[in-house]
């Protein structure tokens, strides 16, 4: 009898220790991640992205890459290390705002395979009249899913 009641109580503790079926993020929460701060003569809102779709995105995995595709990586060389994050990068147009107050991407990390990371950010910026396709990344470490998915919000303050 305690044969069976240890096996039972060992098949359950593996069972529930692992990921639920419907828990794709394994408890990693969501998190602010990290951005490159600016430079003198180089903010990273700058960046370009060389062949992106408009209001596009992508995934930079090492540093030969982030050079070769972003304007403005020169002035971050080194500064990313590609063997433990990866650079999410890409830009969203937006309407009617006069500046920028904050950009804020929320990051959560996929924990199997088949699920995707997500990245949300969230513009806050001052109403105006300009139109204009504006940068935003993140920093994100390295994960076992190659699935990425970004979702923008924008949102409006009055000008004071």
């Amino acid at each position: 009898m305690k044969k069976y009641v240890l096996i039972l109580l060992a098949f359950l503790s593996i069972t529930l220790s692992g990921c639920a079926i419907d828990d794709d993020y394994c408890g990693n929460g969501s998190y602010v991640a990290e951005q490159l701060r600016p430079k003198v003569d180089f903010h990273p809102n700058q960046f370009y992205v060389n062949n992106l779709e408009p209001s596009g995105f992508t995934v930079i995995h090492n540093e030969s890459e982030f050079q070769r595709r972003v304007y403005g990586a020169k002035y971050y060389r080194n500064e990313i290390d590609f063997r433990y994050y990866s650079l999410i990068i890409g830009e969203v147009e937006i309407f009617d705002f006069q500046n920028i107050i904050d950009i804020i991407p929320i990051y959560s990390e996929a924990c199997n395979s088949r699920s995707d990371n997500i990245l949300e950010v969230e513009f806050k910026v001052n109403r105006g009249r300009r139109k204009h396709f504006v940068t935003y990344h993140a920093v994100v470490p390295k994960s076992n899913s190659d699935f990425y998915r970004v979702r923008t919000e924008v949102r409006y303050y009055n000008r004071y």
